[in-house]
């Protein structure tokens, strides 16, 4: 078992530079991507609604909101295909404050996405977040 100084010290290494941001952030895209071209007959709307969490959760870190946010859970994901690689996304996903992990606000998150169809990457996504009252977009893919 890791000891919390152990755990530290690798969020610590993480949080280091945005490239070793970017890198996680593109790990946890692949993984939602693929569960969204391949998707396991076991729980497959439950991993798919975990691997957007933890892609939002890698995410929000790079949105350049004045205080660092988080995801703690997707619920009630639909994805509608528009297009052969594109997708219309809702969902509901407890997003806040990074510094603050007890209860996050559930928030409605709409938007697009598009698949790119020769990698597990998206080739672009309009993400919208109302986050208490106020929206903010995830615009740029990395």
């Amino acid at each position: 078992m890791k000891s919390s100084n152990d755990i530290e010290e690798r969020m610590g290494n993480i949080y280091a530079s945005e490239e070793s941001l970017k890198a996680h952030v593109l790990q946890m895209e692949e993984r939602f991507v693929r569960s969204i071209k391949e998707p396991s007959q076991e729980d497959s709307p439950r991993e798919l609604e975990s691997n957007l969490e933890w892609f939002l959760t890698w995410r929000l870190k790079l949105t350049g909101q004045p205080t660092v946010m988080w995801c703690d859970g997707v619920l009630d994901l639909c994805l509608e295909q528009r297009g052969e690689h594109e997708f219309e996304l809702s969902a509901r996903a407890y997003i806040g404050p990074e510094l603050n992990v007890n209860y996050p606000p559930l928030c409605d998150v709409n938007g697009t996405i598009e698949l790119d169809p020769k990698s597990d990457r998206l080739k672009r996504y309009s993400l919208n977040i109302d986050y208490e009252g106020r929206d903010f977009t995830i615009t740029e893919a990395i």
